[in-house]
């Protein structure tokens, strides 16, 4: 029971407060990280997305066929335009980052069939693609790459390169691919 001169806050009150916050705090976070993986995700997609796009582009205005192939730099997973044609990173040449956490997998998302194309090929981490100078890749199927997060939970993304060279970056449902 407070006076009239007493000031602040009792234990009790301060107790409730920190309860009521921890329990905010609780159905949040895991929200909040859920979030934080599908950007991560949707990053790394339009990372690698856009360097297919890149060694695309510059295999045209070389007027030379160009790979883009994977590589690891400073321990961090990426895929790099090789210009000199010479299968090594330089720091010259442009690069895309796979950010931590997100990986290349080969299984566990739902079939490639449901995107529509006739005909995919799963493109393993170490697959390169390459693009004639017209800037039409060297396969004649659709290759896929699939990225997900370490916690399998937070989803899958694909980035399909198809025939022509164009690039698409497909979400995973359970039981589906949908293009956003």
């Amino acid at each position: 029971m407070r006076t009239e001169n007493q000031r602040g806050v009792s234990l009790v009150e301060l107790l409730i407060t920190v309860v009521g916050v921890s329990t905010l705090a609780a159905v949040a976070v895991p929200q909040t990280l859920h979030t934080l993986h599908g950007v991560q995700l949707n990053s790394a997609a339009t990372s690698m997305s856009n360097i297919f796009a890149r060694t695309r582009y510059e295999a045209i205005k070389a007027n030379t066929p160009l790979s883009c192939l994977q590589t690891t730099i400073n321990g961090q997973p990426a895929f790099y335009v090789d210009l000199n044609g010479d299968g090594a990173w330089q720091s010259t040449e442009p690069v895309a980052y796979i950010p931590a956490g997100v990986s290349l997998v080969t299984s566990g998302y739902p079939l490639d069939s449901t995107m529509g194309y006739s005909s995919t090929t799963t493109a393993a981490s170490t697959t390169a693609i390459t693009f004639d100078q017209r800037g039409v890749p060297t396969f004649s199927t659709v290759y896929v790459y699939h990225l997900t997060h370490v916690n399998p939970k937070d989803g899958y993304r694909a980035v399909a390169v198809n025939a022509m060279g164009k690039t698409k970056i497909w979400r995973a449902t359970p039981s589906s691919w949908i293009f956003p």
